[in-house]
């Protein structure tokens, strides 16, 4: 989906120091705003197979393999080796009654090799009679390897209570309606992919009803991560297909899901804007909320999209809900043999905790835990741009250091607003307001080099008067990436360190690029806190970031970057230069573009 902004108007000059601190106050709202995701359908069959063997069906072979090892049993093991005349995707294992194993799966690939094992834990739901694992996406595959502990591949009466599913998703959007837009309810939330538009089935049966919302659990799904977007779509038909038809629930269980590329589902019907119960974690799915990242993140870092769009998604939740992303509060265990847990004790934890914090299990890897916090604080981010608030109580201190919970006027773009307000009573002589260098710390948040400059303003009493009264948070056209270059030497000098190798990629690119960018105004730039390095130029500026490579920005399309609030608008940072798009010419950015009509001297921007 694009969206245009309003053109900038070129001539209209404004004075600096005030289009610096406006654009500092767009951009902090800016970061609390979601992306819309641009999401597209490809081609394929949207029908999802499933089919059934017995465990006891499949080949007993030796494995002498590495994997078999790490699961805490030395030499050679026999596995059960399965094949199907049709290629699938995803697999599970049902049983009747309970048991107590681990589960592996692998699955070979077109040139006869084996994937890595999967761990396939148990879900955590107990059903009537039949449970299964998770439906793991092993890759389109025609051959799958079973590896078990604590289970006798020889014991008849152990194996005839066991089957083996064979699923596939197909590939893409139903075509129907592709996304839902709550906008119209709460403000605030990306587009999210409908249940029809990926191809939900309606088995009509009565859903559970929390009386509230009041923490949000991230899982992930496991299974392989080498899938593609019209794939992604499959993998959530094929999840819903064995949780509804095969284990018999009511639904998918998760209330939502987000693949790799930052897409997000709607998953159980009506979870978006009712306390609808989910079955993700056993023993505390009464008043919680589940997302799950699509793929394994025990070792492989969840991407940048899938934390922001989790992160996004919560705080979207949270607002609706009343809670604070980054509050504590008290839940009751409802039991189960697969929660930490014994019924009826209870819990203190996290409004925003991972599936681990309450079940026997990693979920959601160890790579995705160690992302908790981020998750929490770009939720609590949308969060305060929505208005939200709540009696929760605030994140505990951490040792040595302070506590994460919302402080001043609430979260990040509180605390920027509440820096530039006492930054301005500053610079009009009141220091009677705060600390300047706390004050600097929190403007910091706003962006890399918002965060210099603004930081130089302070420095030297150049905050206008005009501070003082932020009630009207407009962005203000007009500033331009040649208004920066006169801070340059200055600004640098606020900068954290220097990187040769960046910076000799930022020289480098320079020589290339000279007659378009003029002379450099200022020496490489670093922020503290941050992976971004810049250089001014009388007519553009320099980028380097380890996530987007070393990047020129300039003209018109520059220009438009600025104003949108630089690094910490909603575009980000670029991730190619100027380039022809048809009769436009265009520049990519992390989270949208930005394309020049040469025919017309207009600009637009797209966000994704």
């Amino acid at each position: 989906m694009q969206i245009q902004r309003r053109t900038l108007n070129p001539t209209r000059r404004v004075p600096i120091i005030a289009l610096v601190v406006a654009i500092a106050m767009v951009a902090a709202m800016l970061v609390a705003m979601p992306r819309v995701l641009d999401v597209t359908r490809t081609a394929g069959s949207t029908e999802v197979t499933s089919d059934a063997q017995p465990l006891a069906a499949g080949q007993s072979v030796t494995v002498p393999d590495a994997a078999i090892a790490s699961q805490g049993e030395a030499g050679d093991k026999t596995v059960k080796e399965f094949h199907s005349d049709k290629e699938f995707s995803m697999f599970a294992l049902t049983w009747q009654g309970d048991h107590t194993f681990g589960v592996f799966f692998r699955s070979q690939r077109p040139d006869g090799s084996w994937s890595e094992w999967f761990d396939a834990d148990p879900l955590d739901v107990p059903t009537t009679s039949l449970n299964g694992t998770e439906p793991i996406y092993v890759e389109p595959t025609r051959a799958v390897q079973v590896s078990m502990n604590n289970v006798d591949f020889n014991n008849p009466d152990t194996m005839n209570t066991m089957e083996v599913h064979f699923i596939d998703g197909g590939e893409g959007l139903t075509g129907d309606q592709s996304t839902i837009d709550l906008a119209a309810a709460q403000t605030g939330i990306p587009k999210v992919i409908s249940r029809s538009g990926w191809g939900a089935g309606d088995k009509g049966c009565n859903v559970t009803y929390d009386d509230k919302v009041s923490a949000i659990v991230i899982h992930h799904t496991a299974g392989s991560n080498n899938y593609t977007p019209g794939q992604a779509a499959g993998i959530v038909r094929g999840i819903w297909n064995y949780h509804a038809n095969t284990l018999g629930w009511c639904d998918i269980g998760y209330n939502a899901l987000v693949d790799k590329y930052g897409n997000i589902y709607e998953g159980r019907k009506g979870g978006f804007t009712k306390a609808v119960q989910g079955a993700h974690a056993g023993g505390f799915n009464q008043n919680t909320w589940g997302i799950s990242m699509m793929g394994n993140y025990t070792s492989v870092n969840p991407t940048q999209d899938t934390i922001d769009a989790v992160g996004q998604l919560a705080g979207w939740r949270a607002a609706v809900a009343g809670f604070d992303p980054t509050g504590y509060d008290t839940h009751t265990s409802e039991g189960t043999s697969y929660t930490k847990y014994p019924m009826g004790q209870s819990v203190r934890l996290p409004n925003i905790f991972a599936h681990r914090d309450v079940g026997n299990t990693t979920c959601p890897g160890d790579a995705g835990y160690a992302r908790m916090d981020e998750i929490r604080r770009i939720a609590k981010r949308n969060y305060d741009y929505l208005g939200g608030s709540s009696n929760s109580s605030p994140l505990p201190a951490e040792p040595g250091g302070t506590g994460t919970g919302a402080t001043g006027s609430g979260g990040q773009l509180g605390e920027a607003i509440d820096a530039v307000k006492a930054l301005s009573n500053l610079s009009s002589g009141n220091n009677a307001t705060t600390d300047t260098s706390k004050a600097i710390i929190a403007i910091g948040a706003v962006g890399t080099i918002l965060a210099l400059v603004i930081t130089f303003l302070a420095k030297n009493g150049m905050l206008p008067q005009e501070l003082k009264n932020l009630s009207s948070k407009q962005l203000l056209p007009g500033l331009t990436l040649k208004d920066i270059p006169a801070l340059g030497d200055k600004v640098a000098n606020l900068s954290s360190g220097s990187n040769p190798e960046r910076a000799n990629a930022i020289r480098n690119l320079s020589s290339v690029m000279g007659k378009v960018l003029g002379a450099a105004t200022g020496v490489v730039a670093y922020a503290a806190g941050t992976d971004t390095a810049f250089q001014t130029f009388q007519n553009g500026i320099i980028l380097d970031s380890p996530r987007t490579g070393t990047q020129a920005l300039w003209g018109k399309i520059g220009d438009a970057w600025a104003a949108q609030g630089f690094d910490a608008g909603a575009l980000g940072l670029p991730v190619n230069q100027e380039h022809p798009d048809g009769n436009l010419i265009r520049v990519d950015f992390e989270h949208g573009s930005i394309t020049y009509d040469p025919a017309t001297d207009q600009t637009q921007v797209h966000n994704n």
